[in-house]
C-alpha cells in the first residue's frame, strides 16, 4: 500500500534535526490471507530532498533530483466494515 500526505515541519530531536514541511510518503506491504483477511505489515515513512547535480563535464547544465530520505516507521491496522 502506498500513500502520501502533506505535513507541517516536525521537530524530531533537539539540535535542529527536523522533517521539513511538505509531502510525506508511506509504503507498507499488504497481504490477504484466507483466515486472517487483509493484513498490513509495518512500513516506512519517507520525505524527498532535492539535490542539484552537474549534468555535463563543462558545467553548463545542472539537474535536480528528488532523493528519498527515510524518517520513520509506519504502523496501521485494517478495519473491517460490517
Amino acid at each position: 500500500m502506498l500513500l502520501s500526505f502533506d505535513a507541517n515541519r516536525v521537530e524530531v530531536a533537539p539540535g535542529g534535526y527536523h522533517v521539513p514541511a511538505g509531502r510525506l510518503f508511506g509504503e507498507m506491504k499488504h497481504q490477504r490471507g484466507s483466515k486472517q483477511g487483509s493484513v498490513l505489515s509495518d512500513g516506512v515513512l519517507k520525505f524527498e530532498t532535492t539535490k542539484s547535480y552537474q549534468a555535463d563535464l563543462v558545467g553548463l547544465s545542472r539537474v535536480e533530483v528528488g532523493e528519498p530520505t527515510m524518517c520513520g516507521r509506519l504502523v496501521a491496522e485494517c478495519v473491517e466494515w460490517r
